[in-house]
């Protein structure tokens, strides 16, 4: 995903790429006018906008401001001088500052695009929308397809009401950035012009960018809810609600930050928060702080190995679980959590040592034997990988992962009916799991029973777009399933239908 930056965040960068000179006639933009008449100090000012740049790179604002004032006062009628003014004012977030700024810039360079930009942005920061359309306006006339003004004009005027106007700008918008943001609020903008299914189809869209945006869930329910599919507006609205209580005790933490510095457990509470929320590079980014905060502890280091495992980012496991051993030198965790690291590497030898090693200390839970099921699974030693999912359910007989990864295993080691009964376990334990319904519809599927699979994959699939996971996750299965292509056509079709 994209990570969707504020107009203003946007305007900011431009400092970096454009101040180091003053504006220029470019072909590629033939309504930008030439540039104006420079005196003989031309150069010294050159020197001074690099100067200035570098400081704003190290993000040494008030160092950067003073220079600029300084060489105003001495020569106010440098337009790139107030425009880079207003660029260091807005970093210090002091936005009516930069507003003046880059007025007394376009006083002086009425056709200067990344200033009619940066001052609607300004403008939209301050509140100001009326005052930020004309500019935006400006900018997208020399520049049609600038996403960031493109998007900007629509939301304020969609904030004015004005949603006619709106919905053209945010559809192209949509367009060019395929962000959960810029279909979100088309929808919105369609949910009012009573477009409903409109407002479904950019909400699907922005959902499938990113599963976890709060106000995709409320549109996008609320939309189901009008067009009378009130099931599936149902579990929106309760993913809904389940994101933002989580979203409200992250608020409370950060809060809590700025007050007192959190203890280290906390942030391993946060970790799981964002793991909730579906959002890792935040849980990872919490773990972090974790161990930062408490190296001795070696769960941090060991939850987030195996989140990078997951994600198959090996140096960085790696990197953990000796951070981890570290830690606590006497614990078997981290020799299992190599014993996984050396199976995605290859080295199966190495890591039956150690994971033997770890393993004879006792007193590993169920999930153990599931994730070691799992990377044995995936090295192709089927054997050791049904052993493990059955010591896993040796220990919790209702473990679906332990259910699901035998089915797993059992199917491509050719034991069929082993692998349908683990699977329609599997499905009796975790029926909220897509996957759990991909996997028995396939066998269901190869059985002959073609009804039972098309009900399975309907099931699967209504799973993967209502809890907001991704749609199409048979094709993961490509390679346990091989000769599955039947199965694989069926559920292929369905989700064109849905």
């Amino acid at each position: 995903m994209r990570i969707v930056a504020h107009a203003f965040t946007a305007a900011l960068c431009l400092v970096l790429s454009a101040c180091t000179s003053e504006p220029k006639t470019e072909p590629s933009e033939p309504t930008r006018p030439a540039e104006p008449a420079v005196a003989e100090a031309d150069m010294g000012t050159a020197l001074l906008l690099g100067e200035t740049a570098e400081l704003h790179r190290q993000g040494r604002y008030q160092e950067g401001l003073l220079r600029l004032e300084q060489a105003l006062d001495e020569n106010p009628e440098r337009p790139r001088l107030h425009y880079n003014l207003g660029v260091f004012h807005a970093s210090l977030r002091d936005y009516q500052a930069a507003a003046s700024a880059f007025e007394e810039e376009l006083a002086r360079y009425p056709g200067h695009i990344d200033s009619h930009r940066a001052l609607g942005a300004a403008y939209t920061r301050l509140g100001r929308l009326e005052d930020s359309l004309p500019h935006f306006e400006s900018c997208l006339a020399g520049a049609p397809d600038d996403e960031l003004c493109t998007f900007e004009l629509g939301r304020n005027l969609a904030t004015l009401g004005l949603h006619d106007q709106a919905a053209p700008y945010l559809a192209h918008a949509a367009g060019l950035r395929r962000d959960a943001e810029a279909w979100a609020e088309l929808g919105v903008v369609r949910r009012r012009l009573n477009d409903l299914e409109g407002a479904a189809d950019a909400f699907a869209k922005a959902l499938a960018d990113e599963p976890s945006h709060l106000k995709t869930l409320l549109g996008y329910g609320q939309a189901l809810t009008a067009l009378g599919r009130s099931e599936d507006a149902g579990l929106l609205l309760e993913r809904h609600k389940h994101l933002a209580a989580l979203a409200d005790q992250l608020d409370a933490f950060e809060r809590s930050r700025e007050q007192k510095e959190p203890p280290p457990g906390a942030w391993l509470d946060v970790a799981h928060l964002h793991l909730d929320r579906g959002d890792r590079p935040a849980a990872a980014a919490a773990y972090e702080q974790a161990i930062e905060r408490d190296p001795g502890n070696p769960v941090p280091s060991l939850e987030l190995a195996r989140l990078y495992l997951e994600d198959g980012r090996l140096a960085e496991a790696e990197r953990c679980i000796d951070s981890a051993r570290a830690a606590d030198p006497a614990n078997p965790a981290p020799g299992f959590y190599r014993g996984l690291l050396l199976l995605k590497r290859g080295d199966a030898e190495a890591a039956a040592r150690a994971l033997t090693g770890s393993l004879e200390s006792g007193g590993w839970p169920a999930a153990a034997f599931v994730d070691l099921g799992d990377a044995y699974r995936e090295a192709g030693d089927l054997e050791r990988a049904a052993s493990a999912y059955l010591e896993g359910m040796r220990l919790e007989p209702d473990n679906p992962g332990a259910h699901h990864g035998l089915a797993l295993a059992s199917y491509r080691h050719g034991e069929r009916q082993s692998a349908q009964n683990a699977a329609r376990r599997a499905v009796e334990l975790a029926p909220e799991d897509p996957d759990t319904w991909t996997l028995a519809g396939i066998l269901l599927f190869e059985a002959g029973n073609v009804g039972g699979a098309d009900s399975a994959f309907r099931n699967a699939l209504a799973l993967e777009r209502m809890t907001l996971l991704r749609a199409g996750g048979a094709d993961e299965l490509l390679e346990d399933f091989p000769g599955s292509g039947g199965a694989l056509d069926l559920y292929r079709r369905l989700l064109t239908e849905s």
